[in-house]
């Protein structure tokens, strides 16, 4: 079932609710919750975050990370203190905003794939982390970055047993099949859960149907639907 957090059960998303939610933003009448916003403003991490210039200075890419937090911790049913959580962010984009974002926020240990970061790596990387495959930014712990193709990073990023793995797609290019035999192989005791909020490049996983999916008004895109697998995997 589909619903919003403000108009309760809703019918599932349709091509026709989606072709809407597109005229509705063409035509500048697609209403965007401040939710998000106003929770980024007050977070205490929100002045470093933009000195990163993670968001570059879009407020679009500010609701989608927030978006995918509150699926994380609402509807994966994820505690942000809980330090027993690993986080994989395929398609996270030229900068670590979802991971960056999670790991200031959360005590998860979080890993953002990009092939994209590769400039982003050999500019923000503490010294003597820059590797091969990964790099851990100087100012933000918990984070670990890799820029390659998911497909390409199975085994090279782990933490020890983490009882919860989540994947989080937020308008990732990468494929959400293939995210997911990576984090499978990677953590195949670990139960796996997955929140994603498609784009151009539809998020889906094959031979699984969500457990739910919804229209999130706080995003500030037409490319607001989340979907939810509460156990794609593992254990």
């Amino acid at each position: 079932m589909t619903w919003t957090k403000k108009r309760g059960l809703h019918q599932p998303v349709t091509n026709a609710i989606a072709a809407h939610l597109h005229a509705e933003w063409r035509d500048r009448r697609l209403h965007t919750d401040t939710a998000y916003m106003s929770r980024f403003i007050r977070r205490r991490c929100a002045t470093d975050l933009l000195a990163l210039d993670l968001f570059r200075g879009s407020a679009k890419e500010v609701t989608e990370s927030e978006a995918m937090r509150e699926a994380a911790v609402r509807y994966l049913d994820l505690d942000p203190h809980d330090s027993d959580v690993m986080i994989i962010v395929p398609g996270d984009g030229g900068t670590p905003r979802t991971g960056a974002l999670l790991a200031f926020t959360t005590r998860w240990e979080v890993v953002s794939v990009d092939p994209d970061l590769r400039r982003w790596c050999d500019t923000n990387s503490a010294s003597g982390s820059l590797t091969a495959w990964s790099c851990s930014p100087a100012t933000i712990r918990r984070l670990t970055v890799v820029p390659h193709r998911v497909e390409d990073a199975a085994g090279r990023v782990q933490v020890e047993s983490p009882s919860k793995v989540a994947v989080l797609a937020c308008h990732s290019h990468a494929s959400l099949d293939a995210s997911l035999d990576v984090v499978c192989a990677s953590y195949p005791r670990s139960q796996i859960r997955v929140a994603a909020m498609g784009c151009c490049f539809e998020q889906t996983i094959t031979g699984r149907v969500h457990d739910a999916e919804y229209i999130d008004d706080g995003v500030a895109s037409p490319h607001r639907v989340v979907r939810i697998w509460k156990a794609a995997g593992a254990a």
